[in-house]
């Protein structure tokens, strides 16, 4: 079984080459990464460049936001399930073994916990679209997307936690004002998709998910 890593990256060039190489480390070789580049204005596309081969995978749009790029990068993806690693994170070296095995013809989508890290030093895999009639990537959503993906398959395939950490999220070093202003801004935005999926299942009398949600109110 194949896995897409969907990348979607604006201005990384500081931390897109780890983020590549944690995917070529994995212990699981048949992987393709699709590295969708969201205008970046400094060198991201010559770090890519030094990576790229028949699995590694560099497209330029124009900035269209987070969410455009990874519905560009699902547009460009052939593999039979995805997974979304942003490109200032890292995967586990045994992130994609540990889940490839796990999804059957009801699972369609595995989660895992995930490591905080600093400059120093959730994780979601999911099926297709096509193989999931659920909405994808909303573009009017400028924050906590990965959300709002979640609770769409949710509504659609039953979803597979492994209680094993797979996934490393960096904790940048910005100055404390910047901080605050994206975390009201991530605050602001998960209430958003996360009242969109409650208005979602009443309209759909999926009064099940409102009461047995396994990621909805945390």
């Amino acid at each position: 079984m194949k896995m897409s890593i969907l990348m979607a990256s604006y201005n990384c060039a500081k931390y897109i080459g780890e983020a590549i190489q944690s995917v070529i480390g994995q212990t699981h070789d048949n992987w393709e990464i699709i590295v969708v580049d969201d205008g970046s204005k400094d060198n991201t596309k010559g770090v890519v460049d030094k990576f790229l081969n028949d699995k590694i995978n560099y497209y330029r749009q124009e900035n269209g936001g987070y969410a455009s790029a990874l519905r560009s990068a699902v547009d460009l993806a052939v593999g039979d399930v995805y997974g979304i690693l942003d490109s200032d994170d890292c995967l586990q070296t045994d992130a994609i073994e540990s889940v490839i095995g796990e999804f059957t013809e009801s699972v369609g989508c595995v989660y895992s916990t995930y490591k905080l890290y600093s400059e120093d030093w959730s994780c979601e895999f999911f099926r297709p679209n096509n193989e999931m009639p659920c909405e994808g990537f909303d573009l009017n959503i400028k924050a906590s997307v990965d959300k709002d993906i979640i609770y769409k398959l949710e509504e659609h395939t039953d979803l597979k936690f492994i209680n094993k950490c797979l996934y490393k999220q960096r904790i940048r070093d910005d100055n404390m004002t910047m901080s605050n202003i994206r975390n009201d801004v991530s605050k602001h935005w998960t209430m958003k998709v996360r009242s969109n999926a409650i208005f979602r299942r009443i309209k759909n009398r999926r009064f099940d998910l409102l009461d047995n949600s396994v990621l909805l109110y945390k």
